[in-house]
């Protein structure tokens, strides 16, 4: 039956080709890329093959040439990024000291022509940065980090740099829409009636440009399916838990342990505290991303961490006995589980050599921020960065120096 419905389809392609094909007057090129992977998307057409098996009756008025190997793009930047990586190779330096004399020749031509990237002055690192100065020093009191800071300061310091001083566009409309859950779901543990909940996302939900009316409608639903995930957790976890407070504000200082780090302030709210049975603090955070992340990365969860650190030291100055951290949870309000209400991913608690290793994070987080020189790491959140063009690490990245 798929053969049949897929037969006349072919017939037609072929039929589409052969009409090209004989359009040509002089000479005729057709190409394919055959990926080495076997990726479906790479794979040469079977019409390909057909032609091939017709070149022998024509004899040599029809060659049929192969490449194998990487395709090279025909473009001045990747002829120069190709030459540069071989000049700055010095492996290729040291056993193919041929090649790399030729590289650099070459280079030195384009370099000659005016090529934009041929010349070492336009090098990544190679020019000065506008200034030296950093972005703080001891008299300037301590460094205040939020969890969520720590979190991207782990994972990417030229993002958080970027990002801190205007390389957003704004809030994009998925933190808007998580914004406004997020305000909702506390509206449902602060015990506000449903029905008038639901009229608060109503009309919350008609500020918020989605394009059309079809797509805001299908997004309104995700929404009160997530309130609706989040109650379902609510209800299953009191089983185990005990509300300790809601929009938790942190205000921790940490002193600096020696002189080579600084104090830090850890500032910050946190969604839901609770308590479990053994009266310990559980810090809760609740996601409204689709994809919950792994459970071994959660154990290992900068901005749950952070919190722990924080409970641990008593989050205020108020002069109040720390309480004893009773690990952390991620809730994804957008993932119901019918155990749990909503998927969840735990954090456990931190001992005192945890504490330690984290407290180490944190200080090494602040560091960080100092400047002027901000480290780029590639990690699984690079293919989303909104400043990806202005990141050295990346193929479409440019040089970026403070100013």
């Amino acid at each position: 039956e798929r053969l049949s419905r897929t037969a006349p389809l072919l017939a037609e392609e072929r039929r589409l080709l052969l009409v090209a094909c004989s359009r040509a007057r002089r000479s005729l090129l057709v190409t394919a890329v055959e990926s080495a992977a076997g990726d479906r998307d790479l794979t040469p057409s079977r019409f390909i093959d057909e032609l091939l098996s017709d070149t022998a009756e024509f004899g040599d008025t029809l060659p049929v040439v192969r490449r194998t190997g990487e395709v090279r793009v025909l473009a001045l930047p990747a002829l120069v990024a190709e030459l540069r990586a071989v000049v700055c190779d010095p492996d290729v330096a040291e056993h193919e000291p041929e090649r790399h004399a030729h590289a650099a020749h070459q280079l030195a031509r384009l370099a000659a022509a005016g090529v934009r990237g041929a010349h070492p002055d336009d090098w990544y690192a190679t020019v000065e940065t506008s200034s030296p100065q950093p972005m703080w020093d001891e008299a300037s009191g301590p460094v205040r980090v939020s969890p969520s800071v720590v979190e991207q300061l782990t994972t990417c310091p030229l993002r958080w740099a970027l990002q801190r001083h205007g390389g957003d566009d704004g809030d994009n409309i998925h933190a808007i829409k998580g914004n406004v859950v997020h305000t909702l779901v506390q509206a449902v543990a602060g015990g506000v009636a449903e029905a008038e909940i639901r009229r608060a996302l109503e009309v919350a939900w008609q500020g918020v440009d989605l394009g059309s009316d079809w797509h805001s409608r299908q997004e309104l639903r995700r929404a009160e399916t997530m309130l609706e995930t989040f109650t379902a957790w609510l209800r299953a976890s009191r089983l185990e838990l005990t509300l300790a407070g809601v929009e938790v504000v942190v205000d921790c200082l940490l002193p600096a342990r020696s002189e080579d780090e600084p104090a830090v302030r850890i500032a910050g709210r946190i969604d839901r505290l609770e308590r479990d049975p053994d009266g310990r603090v559980v810090v809760v955070d609740m996601k409204t991303g689709k994809n919950p992340i792994t459970k071994q990365a959660a154990r290992e969860h900068p901005q749950l961490a952070t919190y722990q650190v924080a409970v641990a030291a008593g989050m205020s100055e108020t002069g109040e006995a720390a309480p004893e951290p009773g690990g952390g949870r991620l809730v994804y309000v957008a993932k119901p589980n019918a155990k749990e209400g909503a998927t969840q991913r735990l954090q456990p608690p931190l001992d005192a050599a945890d504490l330690d290793r984290w407290r180490d994070t944190i200080q090494g987080a602040a560091a960080a921020t100092r400047g002027p020189g901000y480290l780029a790491v590639v990690n699984d959140g690079c293919r989303h960065c909104p400043v990806r063009t202005s990141c050295p690490a990346q193929d479409s990245g440019r040089q970026v120096t403070n100013g």
